[in-house]
């Protein structure tokens, strides 16, 4: 099984919005419609990240630039490709870009009871913040990313 983490682009989510839809119903927390995966956001088509296998997609990462530090929206595999490192391959790949252009921090938010996410952010060098509604905040000094 050959993996391929590549850019996303705007074209790329629309020609494969319905399995972006389909992966994303087992994100724990606010649901995402079409529209909140193509809306154009600064930095979203130079950070965030898709994840192939063949031609099938199995996996996004959605980031967006938020002077001065880039903000990680939301991260999803495939159920059938879970537990083989992907996630961590998306991050990376937008980590290593967001190195490129001296970024120096990044945050996002979980929800509160993702366990997994929660987990994975924090073995990835990520610091849980604070709290806002059914979020836990989070914070990472790109340097301090280790996957």
């Amino acid at each position: 099984m050959s993996i391929n983490i590549v850019r996303a682009t705007k074209e790329m989510l629309k020609d494969n919005i319905g399995k972006i839809l389909e992966i994303d119903v087992s994100v724990i927390g606010e649901k995402w419609a079409a529209s909140n995966f193509l809306v154009d956001l600064p930095g979203k088509w130079e950070y965030s990240t898709l994840a192939f296998s063949g031609d099938e997609l199995i996996g996004f990462a959605i980031f967006s630039y938020k002077d001065p530090v880039v903000h990680w929206h939301r991260l999803a595999v495939d159920d059938s490709f879970r537990r083989l490192g992907i996630a961590s391959l998306m991050v990376k790949a937008a980590v290593n870009l967001m190195r490129l252009n001296k970024i120096q921090t990044i945050t996002g938010k979980i929800y509160k009871t993702n366990a997994v996410s929660r987990s994975f952010c924090k073995s990835a060098g990520f610091s849980e913040t604070g709290e806002s509604g059914d979020n836990i905040l989070i914070q990472a000094d790109i340097a301090a990313i280790s996957l």
